[in-house]
């Protein structure tokens, strides 16, 4: 879709809209962290959206244990609880006007416990440097902007916004706490001190809640029995151009998953040779390019100087700093420096660098 826009907007268009944001349901399917928290994330939410409250000891424990839990599996999916939380206490002094303690106190009570928890161990871990750079990328200025929404979420959202339109006036009673549970996630992902992306993928399921009920009554109008009396087939097409048009993501989704899998998860042939030998050689330091050294510590013992980019500490950096020691023979004192400043035991280097590296 991309090279169909202008190229002052296709840029920002392919990065706002990259598939694996998580932009509806399906997407997250290809992340099994992802499932297991959004499926966590559910089991906890089910008695804290309960318009009346939680209801005695099991709700609450069904609540903390289940956010505890859910921290460890998926962090992000944790902080999102904290969120629909907060946004539950603010939805309901806003529209009814004052503040439930009775109906609140048991929410706040049964994720108190596993918080202090929570930020006990995360400052205990804190003294580990690697925890520390990981953990601190939940902060950042990488958004995502609610003006892709008419691009990324399409027809569901419009839907969703005429299931909210709905709610509201036959007073429905969960219409605060989808209200909550929706805000939540658009304030974390607009959010411009968190890195955003890490949360919409929380956005596309309480929308499809919100939408179902007005898909249904619009197939129903077209394939009930009114429509089969009157004979019409205009509305039937008009049904089936929006179901389409509900889906065509997932089908636009897997098109690109499987280019961006040609283009970015196809390792050369000679990557196998290199592994094969590494595997027969003592644990020790690895410098190469960011490419093998992502997938050398999985087959191997070693430890490497650059890698995976979430796992590397200073990943950029470190990539572009080894690609620019290892393109000249003019920087054969600075690849000599870092080689012993790293204390790397195996070097590996372009092809076209490797006679006067040796």
């Amino acid at each position: 879709v991309a090279h169909w826009l202008p190229s002052f907007f296709a840029d920002s268009f392919t990065q706002a809209t990259w598939h694996l944001y998580g932009w509806n349901t399906f997407e997250s399917m290809s992340n099994s962290m992802w499932i297991a928290g959004l499926t966590l994330l559910l089991v906890v939410l089910k008695p804290l959206l309960r318009p009346d409250g939680l209801r005695g000891l099991p709700d609450q424990l069904q609540v903390g244990v289940g956010f505890l839990i859910l921290f460890y599996v998926h962090p992000y999916s944790g902080l999102v609880v904290l969120a629909v939380a907060g946004a539950l206490v603010v939805t309901d002094w806003v529209f009814c006007g004052r503040l439930e303690m009775g109906k609140h106190m048991p929410m706040m009570r049964a994720l108190f416990v596993p918080f202090i928890a929570i930020a006990l161990i995360s400052t205990w871990q804190s003294q580990d440097a690697v925890y520390r750079e990981t953990a601190g990328h939940v902060f950042g200025t990488l958004q995502l902007s609610a003006f892709w929404y008419p691009f990324t979420l399409g027809v569901v959202g419009f839907m969703a916004l005429r299931g909210a339109q709905r709610w509201t006036s036959e007073a429905h009673p969960y219409r605060y706490a989808m209200l909550a549970w929706v805000a939540a996630v658009i304030f974390m992902h607009t959010s411009p001190v968190l890195n955003g992306y890490h949360f919409v993928m929380y956005l596309h399921l309480p929308l499809c809640v919100l939408a179902a009920p007005v898909m249904r009554r619009f197939v129903e109008r077209a394939f009930g029995p009114v429509a089969e009396r009157t004979g019409t087939i205009a509305p039937r097409c008009v049904v089936c151009s929006t179901l389409l048009l509900t889906f065509v993501s997932s089908l636009l989704v897997t098109i690109e998953a499987v280019a961006d899998l040609r283009r970015n998860n196809l390792r050369p042939a000679e990557y196998t040779e290199m592994i094969e030998h590494m595997q027969s050689l003592p644990a020790g330091r690895v410098m190469a390019d960011h490419e093998l050294g992502s997938i050398l510590p999985t087959y191997t013992p070693h430890r490497v100087y650059v890698g995976h980019w979430f796992l590397s500490p200073e990943y950029q950096a470190r990539r572009d700093h080894y690609a620019e020691v290892t393109s000249t023979q003019t920087r054969a004192a600075e690849l000599k420096e870092l080689v012993e400043g790293e204390r790397v035991n195996y070097l590996f280097v372009p092809r076209a660098s490797s006679d006067w590296v040796a």
